[in-house]
């Protein structure tokens, strides 16, 4: 069973190519030099391309974003949120937030942080006298989020797969499928057969890659929209 916690690893590889009765004809060592340099390249242009963290934090760490001065905030994508503090005031230098909730909407990447659950009635009366310990108050990099952050706590089984597809596509591409040392013509007697050499295309690896980049890029969010308040 697959690690799906991280980037598929050397031994992934090598199953994946055994599984199709695939031999690249490079020796330990050279499979493993080659094999770490495209891992970094696959694993970099899936980060670029979809602007995401598969990837989920193991330890707790502090992001800093912008106070929307309302009851409800967009964060990067978490898995477990740990503590909101809001730093800043003069008045009350630093304080934690309580009662906050990150979103959880089904089959959806939870970026929404949420203050003060319920109707308006539900919470009011404390509303009149501590009116900034139910919303996230306006300010510039004023809010403190701690926790893990990261698409899911595991990368998402069909972009793991396309990712180990795509580093054994780039090694089949430079060793397996160059035709030179290869039979492309064989003579047996008066008989001769012609073999056509096909590219490393014809394992459809690179295309389920690019469908991978495409289903997992990340939409805009609302603070890339522009719709938390401007400061003055």
């Amino acid at each position: 069973m697959p690690d799906y916690t991280d980037w598929p690893i050397e031994e992934d590889g090598q199953l994946l190519l055994d599984s199709c009765a695939v031999t690249t004809r490079l020796d330990s060592v050279q499979f493993s030099t080659r094999f770490e340099r495209l891992r970094s390249q696959v694993i970099g242009r899936i980060l670029r391309r979809t602007h995401r963290q598969f990837v989920a934090d193991a330890e707790d760490t502090s992001r800093y974003y912008d106070g929307s001065g309302a009851a409800e905030i967009e964060v990067d994508e978490m898995v477990e949120l740990t503590s909101v503090t809001v730093i800043g005031l003069q008045s009350d230098p630093g304080y934690t937030l309580d009662n906050i909730v990150l979103d959880e909407e089904q089959a959806i990447a939870k970026t929404r942080l949420v203050a003060a659950q319920g109707s308006l009635p539900a919470y009011a009366e404390s509303a009149a006298f501590l009116p900034y310990r139910t919303i996230f108050p306006v300010g510039r990099l004023n809010i403190v989020v701690t926790g893990k952050f990261g698409f899911a706590a595991t990368i998402p089984e069909d972009l793991w797969e396309a990712a180990c597809e795509e580093m054994m596509f780039l090694m089949s591409q430079e060793v397996l499928f160059r035709p030179i040392g290869r039979v492309a013509e064989l003579k047996t007697g008066d008989n001769t057969t012609k073999y056509k050499l096909e590219g490393a295309a014809v394992t459809r690896w690179h295309d389920n890659f690019v469908q991978a980049l495409k289903d997992y890029r990340r939409p805009p969010g609302r603070r890339l929209r522009m719709l938390t308040p401007r400061m003055i």
